[in-house]
C-alpha cells in the first residue's frame, strides 16, 4: 500500500520505522479509512489487524472527541500537527486515555494521507483528567438544576432538613437567594411555610420518610416581601444500604395560579372522588386503602404539571396503569399516549424504533416510518423498563428530551418534538447511577417526580376489591365473590408477582375452580403439558403430515413460554434464540393474541 510518494525503498523503510515504534501508529485516507495500523496499535486496541484495517477513524475515537469532519468521500481538512488528549475505544470495550498527534501528508498522486501517533497517559494524568471531567459534570448539572422553573432541592436529614444544594428557582419562588437557605445561614426552610400549615406538612413528611415513602404536598409559604403563595412540593428520601435515611430531594413549584382552575373543577373532582370511595377505581386502578387514595392524590396533582414522571415498584404493581392515568389527568389528555417496553427492543433497531427511519435508509426501508418520539408530539412518552436502556441510547434521548432534537435514521431533517416523559422501572435507579449503568444527567433529567406504587402485600385490604374486579372482567357479569376460604388464602399469601399474579390466579380459579399460586403453580402445570404433548404424538400424528405437526407444537411451545413471561415477546425472543421480528411473524402466523399486562 502507498503511503508516500517516492521510490518503493522509502515506503518499505518508512513502514519498517512504524513498525518499530513502541508508540500507536494509525494511518487513515482521505475518507476517513484506516489503511495501516503498527504492531503495538494492534496489542494496545486488542483487535487483530484484519479488523482495524477498513474501519473508519470514529470507530477508534468517540464521537464528537475528533474535530473532522467527514463525508461523501470528499478530503478530511484537519490542521497539520494536531494534538490532542483523547479517548480510544479498544476491543474490549475499555477506554484507553491516549495524547494523538495528527500529521497530515502527500501521498502518491497527492492524495491526503493522515499519520496518527498516540502515546498513553499516564495513570496520574488520566486521575487529573477524569477529575477535570467530573467538575464539568458537576458544573453541567447545576447548570441543568438550576434552568429547571421550580425550587429545586437536596437537604439533610437533621431536624431542620437544612438544605445543601438548592437551585436559582427558589428566588422567583421566595425572594431569597439560594445562600440564604444553604446550611440554615439565614432562615431554615421550614420557616417558610405558612405559620397554620406547619404542624401537619411536618408530621405527614415524617410519615411518609418513616415508611420510606416518596411524600406530595400542598401548603402555603409566607414570601420575604410577606406575600402568601400556594405551593406543590413532591420528592423523596435516598437512603443507604442498611436502610438509614441519607437525605432528601424534591422541588417546590408554585400553584397559586392554579387556584381559579381547581375552584371551578372541584364539582367534578369532588364527584371522581366520591366515585373512587364507593366503586374503589380511579382511572381503571382498583383499591380503596389509604395508600392508594395517597396514589391517587399524587396521580391527580402530577397531571396538573408537565414535569417528567419516574414510576417507581415491583414487577406486576400496574405502572403502566398508573402512568395513562397522569396522562388523562393532564391538559394534553387528548394528545397521543405512547407506551414503550424499553427491554423489549433488540438493540440492533433501537435508534429506528425512537427515532424513525427515512425510506431507503436500510435493507427493507420502503417506506418512511415515525419513530416513538414523533409519535408522542405534542403529548406523553411512556418508557417502561428504563433501567434497561443502553448508555449510548441515553445520550440520544437526553439531547431529544432537553429539545436538541434528532436525526430519523436514513434522514437529516432535525426533529424536535415537544413530549412529557413518564418513565418506570423496577430497578434501584440511584445504584444503577453509582455503577455507571445509567447517566448521572440522564436521571436527573427524567427523575423530576417520583412515584412509588406500593405492593399488593402492602395493601391487602385491597384484595377482595380486586377479585370481584377480575371476576367481573373474565366472566362478564358480577360475581358475588369466591368462597370465604379461598378469601382467606388470597389475603395469607405474600403476593410475590403483585396485581398481575393474582389476575393470573383469578382467572385459573374460574377456569379450573382450583387455587394454584406462582411458586406453585408453575410445577403443578409443568406435568400436565407434558402429557398434552404424548397425546398429541399418540392421537394427531396419524394421517397429520410432519410440518403440520411440528407447526401444532411450534404454536404450543409459542403460548406456553408466552405464558410464563407475562406475554413478553422481547424476553421469549431471547429464550427461543430467534430475532423479534421472527417471533412477531409467527405469533401473527399462528394467531396468538397477546395479552396485555395488568
Amino acid at each position: 500500500m502507498v503511503l508516500v510518494s517516492g521510490k518503493m525503498e522509502s515506503e518499505r523503510m518508512l513502514k519498517n520505522f512504524f513498525d518499530t515504534l513502541e508508540d500507536t501508529v494509525i494511518i487513515f485516507d482521505g475518507s476517513g479509512q484506516i489503511v495501516y495500523a503498527n504492531p503495538f496499535a494492534q496489542r494496545m486496541l486488542a483487535y487483530p489487524l484484519s479488523h482495524i484495517i477498513g474501519k473508519h477513524f470514529r470507530e477508534l475515537y468517540p464521537e464528537n472527541q475528533v474535530n473532522i469532519p467527514e463525508g461523501g468521500g470528499s478530503p478530511v481538512e484537519v490542521s497539520l500537527n494536531l494534538v490532542k488528549e483523547l479517548p480510544l475505544i479498544t476491543g474490549n470495550g475499555d477506554l484507553i486515555h491516549v495524547k494523538t498527534q495528527i500529521s497530515k501528508i502527500l501521498g502518491a498522486k497527492n492524495q491526503q494521507i493522515f499519520v496518527s501517533i498516540s502515546k498513553k497517559i499516564s495513570d496520574s494524568e488520566t486521575i487529573k483528567r477524569q477529575l477535570k471531567l467530573k467538575e464539568r459534570e458537576r458544573k453541567s448539572l447545576s447548570s441543568l438544576i438550576n434552568n429547571l422553573p421550580s425550587f429545586v432541592y437536596s437537604c439533610k436529614n437533621n431536624i431542620n432538613y437544612t438544605m445543601q444544594i438548592v437551585s436559582k428557582g427558589c428566588l422567583d419562588l421566595t425572594g431569597y437567594r439560594p445562600d440564604h437557605f444553604i446550611n440554615d445561614s439565614l432562615i431554615p426552610a421550614f420557616d417558610i411555610i405558612y405559620p397554620e400549615d406547619r404542624h401537619a406538612v411536618r408530621k405527614s413528611l415524617d410519615k411518609k420518610l418513616a415508611n420510606k415513602e416518596s411524600y406530595s404536598e400542598k401548603y402555603r409559604i409566607v414570601t420575604r416581601s410577606g406575600d402568601v403563595k400556594r405551593v406543590w412540593e413532591q420528592g423523596s428520601g435516598v437512603f443507604a444500604k442498611d436502610g438509614n435515611l441519607i437525605r432528601l430531594e424534591g422541588f417546590i413549584t408554585d400553584i397559586s395560579d392554579q387556584k381559579p382552575i381547581e375552584v371551578q373543577s372541584d364539582q367534578n373532582e369532588r364527584l371522581l372522588i366520591t366515585k373512587v370511595e364507593n366503586h374503589g377505581k380511579f382511572c381503571n386502578i382498583v383499591g380503596q386503602s389509604d395508600v392508594m387514595h395517597d396514589l391517587f392524590d399524587t396521580i391527580r396533582n402530577t397531571g396538573r404539571t408537565e414535569s417528567n414522571v419516574v414510576i417507581l415498584g415491583e414487577s406486576g404493581t400496574g405502572k403502566e396503569l398508573v402512568a395513562k392515568a397522569i396522562h388523562k389527568m393532564s391538559k394534553n389528555h387528548e394528545k397521543p399516549f405512547v407506551p414503550v417496553n424499553c427491554s423489549a427492543i433488540p438493540e440492533e433497531l433501537i435508534e429506528s424504533e425512537f427515532f424513525g427511519y427515512k425510506k431507503g435508509a436500510f435493507s427493507g426501508a420502503n417506506y418512511n416510518n415515525p419513530g416513538y418520539l414523533d409519535m408522542a408530539d405534542k403529548g406523553t412518552l411512556f418508557l417502561d423498563e428504563i433501567g434497561d436502556i443502553s448508555l449510548n441510547l441515553q445520550v440520544k434521548l437526553l439531547r431529544a428530551i432537553e429539545g436538541s432534537g434528532f436525526t430519523p435514521v436514513g434522514g437529516r431533517e432535525l426533529r424536535k418534538p415537544n413530549f412529557r416523559v413518564i418513565a418506570a422501572t423496577n430497578k434501584d435507579l440511584v445504584r444503577l447511577v453509582r455503577e455507571g449503568k445509567m447517566r448521572e444527567d440522564f436521571y436527573y433529567r427524567i427523575n423530576i417526580i417520583p412515584i412509588y406504587i406500593p405492593p399488593l402485600r402492602d395493601r391487602k385490604e385491597d384484595i377482595p376489591l380486586l377479585v370481584n374486579h377480575f371476576l367481573k372482567q373474565f366472566t362478564g357479569k358480577t360475581a358475588s365473590s369466591v368462597p370465604q376460604n379461598i378469601m382467606d388464602t388470597f389475603l395469607g399469601y405474600e403476593w410475590p408477582g403483585n396485581v398481575r399474579e393474582l389476575q393470573n390466579v383469578v382467572q385459573r380459579y374460574i377456569a379450573t375452580k382450583h387455587v394454584d399460586f406462582l411458586e406453585s403453580g408453575i410445577e403443578k402445570v409443568a406435568p400436565v403439558q407434558e402429557r398434552q404433548l404424548v397425546t398429541i404424538e399418540q392421537n394427531k400424528l396419524d394421517g397429520t403430515s410432519l410440518s403440520c405437526y411440528l407447526e401444532e407444537v411450534e404454536k404450543k411451545l409459542l403460548l406456553k413460554l408466552l405464558r410464563e413471561n407475562d406475554w413478553h415477546r422481547g424476553k421469549v425472543a431471547k429464550l427461543l434464540n430467534i430475532n423479534y421480528r421472527t417471533l412477531q411473524r409467527k405469533i401473527k402466523r399462528y394467531g396468538i393474541k397477546c395479552v396485555q399486562n395488568q
